[in-house]
């Protein structure tokens, strides 16, 4: 009978898997060098943290622990791991992953109702978070829905002057729709308007508007505390638009007349500006008659 060679015992089974590398993240030293050579290394600190390094010497963090349940908790954080100066965005110093770490610690021992609340805030985040809310959720003084065409008038004065960088300085270093409503204050907000102005009063109106009215209705969902804006009012920061000419004495009707004669080319367009003189119909009115 053929006979089995029975394996040294200080020889592990291939399916066997090495036992990580206990560092101490903490230590500069050790873990620049835990980041140099590849293999599975396990944060001496309670963080439930590990580092794994490939072959290729590419690094990402892993993290393992029992949660509340008892259950075993494990994935790969998003993005590259780095020793120093990760940008949160595509890469995760130590520092970072910890507290991403202790983030999901936190949220797995909240109760349905706490993270039912925290979804709320989820919506109201960033001004950008709030606009898409506001915007689904806005209603007339009628009760309601927005037409598409207002809401489309929203997106445009948000996107011109609320998704690019207006103040130009390194405090600011992300476009008003990126602030976090909860930890923008007023002087904040007061420089963008003011800023806005210099190139139109009447859409830095529009843009307070619609900031004040996404910070409204977070107010009153209760996940943000106050707005702004009111101080912003008070403060007077925006003065109010000059009063229009709404009509044309009868003794320039001739010269008026004569304008949209010389200045309109379509038969159509001139009786549509002469309805809407003559009648007094609004504009969008005028506009979806047939």
């Amino acid at each position: 009978m053929p006979t089995t060679k029975n394996a040294p015992a200080h020889e592990s089974s291939p399916a066997e898997k090495v036992r990580p590398q206990k560092v101490n993240f903490e230590t500069d030293a050790a873990r620049h060098g835990a980041f140099k050579k590849p293999g599975r290394k396990t944060d001496a600190n309670p963080t439930s943290l590990q580092l794994r390094v490939s072959k290729s010497k590419r690094a990402v963090w892993y993290y393992r622990f029992r949660g509340p349940d008892g259950e075993l908790q494990e994935a790969t954080l998003r993005f590259e791991a780095v020793p120093d100066d990760g940008d949160g965005t595509l890469s995760l110093d130590y520092a970072q992953a910890k507290k991403v770490v202790a983030k999901i610690k936190l949220d797995l021992r909240k109760t349905d109702s706490e993270r039912h609340v925290d979804d709320n805030k989820a919506q109201f985040r960033t001004l950008e978070d709030g606009f898409r809310y506001f915007l689904e959720h806005r209603t007339t003084r009628r009760d309601g829905e927005l037409e598409d065409t207002t809401k489309a008038d929203y997106e445009k004065v948000f996107n011109i002057y609320l998704r690019k960088r207006i103040l130009n300085d390194k405090r600011y270093t992300k476009p008003p729709s990126e602030w976090v409503l909860a930890d923008t204050d007023v002087m904040q907000w007061q420089q963008l308007l003011l800023a806005i102005m210099k190139r139109s009063l009447s859409k830095a109106r529009n843009c307070q508007a619609i900031i004040s009215g996404i910070y409204g209705m977070g107010v009153a969902l209760r996940v943000l505390q106050w707005n702004p804006i009111v101080n912003v009012r008070y403060l007077r920061t925006l003065p109010k638009l000059p009063k229009k000419e709404r009509h044309v004495d009868t003794i320039n009707l001739p010269e008026f007349f004569a304008a949209i004669e010389s200045n309109l080319s379509k038969q159509d367009s001139k009786d549509a500006v002469l309805l809407l003189t003559m009648t007094g119909t609004r504009l969008l009115g005028g506009l979806r008659m047939r």
